[in-house]
């Protein structure tokens, strides 16, 4: 039998007269600490070799670094470019409301007997508009003004001025 007061990390080793195997020595269990004695194998010791030389290798190392720095400058890049083609980046700049103006003809009457043109015109801003000259083109492009308004209409915003 074996004494289970034994190190299980030293290798232990059956005997054929305890065994049912064939063989005289069949290992009963591996070695699971590598060590021998107290002392580390030859595997070990490589292992250990191997590690300090990766440490010591200061190329692979800043080779690695470099790579990581480059994809965090490729993904903060395209964040960026999304972030602008979203019209993100606009929309979270504060700029003041003003007003703008929009005017819309909704209709026209023509007065053949005295050629005079009414306009109907809705200011669809929201801003307050006020005329302050004109122009007319006619159909063989000549252009005819009526400038500088002394009292000319006022079209508040939503509301129809002639």
């Amino acid at each position: 039998m074996i004494d289970p007061s034994r190190n299980l990390h030293d290798q232990a080793r059956v005997t054929s007269s305890q065994s049912s195997g064939s063989s005289n020595k069949v290992s009963a269990w591996t070695n699971l600490g590598k060590m021998v004695a107290g002392k580390p194998t030859d595997e070990k010791k490589q292992g250990v070799k191997k590690l300090r030389k990766i440490v010591k290798d200061k190329k692979g190392i800043n080779t690695i670094l470099a790579a990581l720095l480059m994809v965090v400058i490729v993904v903060v890049a395209s964040v960026m470019v999304y972030a602008w083609s979203t019209g993100l980046l606009g929309s979270l700049m504060v700029t003041p409301q003003t007003g703008k103006e929009a005017l819309n003809i909704e209709s026209s009457t023509f007065n053949s007997n005295n050629m005079n043109v009414s306009l109907f015109i809705r200011n669809t801003g929201t801003a307050t508009v006020s005329f302050t000259t004109y122009y007319v083109k006619d159909a063989a492009g000549n252009t005819y003004t009526q400038g500088a308004y002394t009292f000319g209409p006022t079209i508040q915003p939503n509301a129809v001025g002639t």
